[in-house]
């Protein structure tokens, strides 16, 4: 089990800073994992019928759409990418309660660590680079820029800044449960804050604010409850300033044209829509209906499981999305890409999927896996997220080793609470 627990910890640690790494420990972790059940009996009252509510699925989705795909070999490639969804759940399967949780926790240390040492190792090039330019040594809003975050920044890593984003926010949401010392949970708060600032995405942006906003109303019932009114007003200052120190910093640099300029831009349903006083470009709003009238054709089970982008690029230029099309954009929204690929059956599944992780984390009073995977299928609205590598692996591990714990968990629970007899 140490070679097991080790893999899944470097898996995690590598995943916010190489890619290829992190699928060579896990994969590391997966054999070692089967070793280890050659001299493990299967664990009693353990059903198969919870393959039904993890990843595979999913995995199941991709094997269908290979049968009507216009694009066979492009479909062989989909397969490829996604068999940690079928993988995981069939192997983690056989681990004992206690073995879950001791992964678990391997899985959420490492990718606290990852993702503060991937947030130091970006932000000291990104500083670095913006001092060379100085002629000067000075700092300004200018190393928030176009040049200094978003793409700019995750580029030495060769990362997305929504993946890694989405690493550091979960990193973010168990930080309690994980770190006890008061002074290095405050650093790996704010360094993880830096590292949010930099990334400058969106989504990620929306997903914090909910977050913060979470924790907030925590700890103000908590005061109340407490009677601590002068601990009340003491963080209500806090807020104020810090928010006031945020909205100044924001509108004075790049972050604040994202939020704003770049928005409406996105949100414009014309098919061509100026970005700003030189540039023009196609809004994902108006991608979005493009998309949609490709699911309007075939609403059941879509086209297959490759044919996203050729039948998007077809209706892109068909819609005078020219530039959409010579990029050759996905859907940018994980449920409208699902419902291109295999219909609204497809859909109805990605949703079940999520819906049925929040349900019982729900259940189990596991608020921050609930809020960690509510948030996750909010950036599936903006995103491919479940696509690519960078989100199909963490999808796939961090939703196997909860579920299957967290299941196993209420079933105990029910067991204990029956009468008698």
């Amino acid at each position: 089990m140490k070679i097991v627990k080790s893999g899944v910890f470097l898996f995690a640690f590598f995943l916010p800073i190489n890619t290829g790494l992190s699928n060579f420990f896990l994969a590391s972790a997966l054999i070692a994992s089967i070793y280890v059940h050659f001299n493990v009996a299967f664990p009693e009252n353990r059903s198969w019928r919870i393959l039904f509510f993890s990843t595979v699925p999913l995995f199941l989705l991709h094997i269908l759409g290979l049968f009507y795909t216009n694009y066979p070999e492009d479909g062989y490639h989909y397969i490829e990418k996604t068999i940690s969804y079928l993988l995981l759940p069939i192997i983690f399967i056989f681990f004992r309660y206690k073995n879950l949780i001791e992964i678990r926790a391997k899985f959420l240390l490492g990718l606290l660590y990852g993702s503060v040492f991937s947030t130091l190792i970006l932000t000291t090039i990104n500083l670095y680079n913006y001092f060379d330019e100085q002629d000067a040594f000075y700092i300004g809003f200018d190393v928030l820029d176009y040049y200094h975050t978003y793409i700019h920044y995750a580029a030495p890593l060769n990362q997305h800044p929504t993946y890694l984003g989405s690493y550091y926010l979960t990193a973010l949401i168990f930080i309690n449960g994980l770190i006890k010392k008061s002074n290095l949970k405050y650093f790996f708060i704010v360094v993880l804050g830096l590292g949010f600032l930099f990334l400058n995405a969106r989504i990620i942006f929306l997903a914090l604010t909910c977050l913060a906003a979470i924790r907030i109303y925590q700890k103000v019932k908590k005061l109340i409850l407490q009677r601590e009114y002068k601990n009340l007003l003491f963080l209500a200052m806090f807020c104020t300033v810090a928010l006031l120190i945020v909205t100044n910093i924001i509108s004075k640099s790049y972050i604040g044209n994202r939020l704003t300029n770049i928005v409406r831009f996105e949100l414009s349903t014309k098919s061509t829509e100026k970005v700003n006083s030189r540039i023009s470009s196609n809004p994902r709003v108006s991608r979005y209906i493009s998309a949609i009238e490709l699911v309007k054709e075939r609403p059941l089970f879509g086209y297959g499981v490759a044919d996203e982008y050729p039948n998007l690029k077809k209706q892109f230029k068909r819609d005078n999305l020219i530039l959409a099309a010579e990029k050759n954009y996905n859907s940018h929204n994980q449920f409208i890409g699902y419902a291109i690929r295999f219909g609204l059956f497809g859909v109805m599944v990605l949703l079940f999927f999520f819906l049925s992780n929040i349900a019982i984390a729900l259940q189990a009073k596991e608020y921050d896996y609930a809020l960690t995977f509510f948030l996750l299928s909010c950036i599936c609205l903006t995103e491919n997220y479940m696509d690519r590598n960078y989100g199909i692996t963490f999808v796939a591990v961090l939703s196997t080793v909860f579920s299957y714990q967290i299941r196993i968990k209420l079933r105990r629970q029910k067991k204990d609470s029956l009468p008698l007899p």
